[in-house]
């Protein structure tokens, strides 16, 4: 049965769910902005991953000086690894790390010496298993 109250709840809610929808998007254009594919070759085998660029991460090798870039991954065996010291709002330690020669970055190579760390917990931001050190976009 047709009723004017189900047209003018129509009316009243629609601009709202489009005003959801239009910042929802938004949202998630800006968070994408920051997603890159990076590729790196360690021990003859190729590592891509899903980065996050961490506009926060400041981690820098005392050794080197270099920009360190992390990653969460249980697979890779690390040969002659080096220990990057570090400390959060929350917690201090050190992180097992590794150099590689190069890394690729949406298809760009990058020919630096990167050094790479592994973390011991998984990332809280979806589908990322890598924090990329800004560093390497500049």
């Amino acid at each position: 049965e047709f009723s004017y109250n189900n047209i003018i709840y129509v009316l009243l809610l629609s601009p709202i769910i489009l005003y959801l929808y239009i910042k929802q998007v938004k949202e998630l254009k800006v968070v994408n902005s920051f997603i890159y594919t990076v590729s790196f070759i360690y021990n003859r085998k190729r590592y891509t991953y899903s980065a996050y660029l961490d506009t926060g991460n400041k981690l820098i090798d005392p050794y080197t000086h270099k920009p360190v870039i992390i990653i969460y991954d249980k697979s890779i065996d690390v040969k002659n690894p080096i220990y990057i010291p570090y400390n959060t709002v929350d917690n201090t330690g050190l992180l097992k790390a590794f150099k590689v020669n190069k890394i690729i970055i949406n298809n760009k190579e990058i020919n630096k010496k990167v050094i790479v760390a592994l973390s011991n917990k998984p990332f809280k931001i979806n589908g990322v298993d890598m924090l990329l050190n800004k560093a390497y976009l500049e």
